[in-house]
């Protein structure tokens, strides 16, 4: 499973629905840290990389924060 840090909702959800128009099975988790809250997707497809993911969210502005 990939997991991709996102800071905001916004975005959050804008990587969300991108991914699944371009089939890959994910869901949207609300995490909290010291550095406050924000949104983790998790990538539950096998099918997909993380260069795939990563260049998905590159091509609408998201960035790809894997740890």
């Amino acid at each position: 499973m990939i997991t991709v840090n996102i800071k905001s909702f916004t975005a959050a959800q804008k990587a969300l629905r991108h991914l699944q128009k371009h089939g890959i099975r994910c869901s949207l988790e609300r995490v909290f840290s010291k550095a406050g809250c924000g949104f983790a997707l998790k990538i539950a497809d096998n099918k997909a990389n993380k260069a795939e993911v990563c260049a998905l969210l590159s091509s609408i502005g998201v960035p790809c924060d894997i740890p």
